[in-house]
């Protein structure tokens, strides 16, 4: 049980630097250039139907992935 909160407390501090978007704001930012949209579902549910321009890592090699993708520009 103390497992579980210390999860729930994890979560709940992360969520405070996640900004959501619109499906409409997400599709402007793509087009722009300036936005790199990651999908992390399986291989064989990302063939079945994606967004043009995601890109698409396995749960397992995100962090291996990411600073070739979404190189930190700051």
């Amino acid at each position: 049980m103390a497992e579980h909160a210390r999860f729930e407390k994890l979560v709940a501090e992360v969520k405070k630097n996640i900004q959501e978007i619109s499906p409409q704001d997400a599709a402007s930012a793509l087009k722009r250039g300036d936005t790199v949209l990651i999908d992390v579902r399986d291989p064989d549910e990302w063939q079945g139907g994606h967004i043009l321009g995601a890109k698409n890592f396995s749960r397992g090699t995100v962090e291996l992935e990411i600073e070739e993708a979404a190189p930190d520009l700051s």
